[in-house]
């Protein structure tokens, strides 16, 4: 997903307005399109908060809940636009799903044994395991002993990798950056 910045000009006043939309792209049988996911409005948000606020729309979009780890919080700029833009994004959902609902009723059958996902993060054993880690106090430890926020993180996900993928150290190093693919924000 990316971020398109649209212009508009007013004919009459010449006057140039610019608009945000979250685009992706999409296999079709005519080649690769670009569809629009959401109106964003005008973003008013510093270019290099972009790729935050791409990705926290995209969890939210797809109903995932992010881990608030110390020192990989996005900032409150991002947080308040995206809650801005799935407001209306969901008014505009529940517009779309009202009006279908007029049409015919349409049914899919699927063969649960084809289904494929990508792209998907889990959340109970990183919950757990993030719990523990407060549980033994860990960041406090950490901090004692001269970490700065981003040491913290990381040893927090190298230590939780190990825990929910047990296997060699680069298959953790391959999780972990899945996960941080996700927490990129530290102070």
């Amino acid at each position: 997903m990316f971020i398109k910045e649209i212009k508009t000009k007013n004919k009459k006043t010449g006057k140039v307005y610019i608009k945000h939309a979250l685009i992706e792209s999409v296999r079709t049988t005519n080649g690769p399109r670009h569809r629009t996911v959401m109106q964003l409005g005008q973003v008013k948000l510093p270019k290099e908060l972009w790729p935050q606020l791409i990705a926290e729309l995209e969890s939210r979009i797809s109903g995932q809940a992010s881990l608030n780890l110390p020192g990989t919080k996005n900032p409150k700029r991002v947080k308040d636009a995206v809650d801005v833009a799935m407001e209306n994004f969901t008014i505009c959902t529940a517009r779309r799903v009202e009006n279908r609902r007029n049409t015919e009723d349409e049914e899919v059958t699927t063969n649960l044994s084809d289904v494929l996902s990508s792209k998907h993060r889990s959340f109970g054993a990183e919950f757990v395991a993030h719990s523990i880690w407060e549980e033994l106090r860990m960041p406090e430890k950490l901090k004692a002993l001269g970490f700065t926020p981003k040491e913290r993180s990381l040893s927090e996900g190298i230590v939780a990798g190990r825990l929910i993928s047990p296997t060699s150290e680069l298959a953790t190093w391959g999780w972990s950056s899945v996960y941080l693919t996700y927490n990129r924000s530290w102070n």
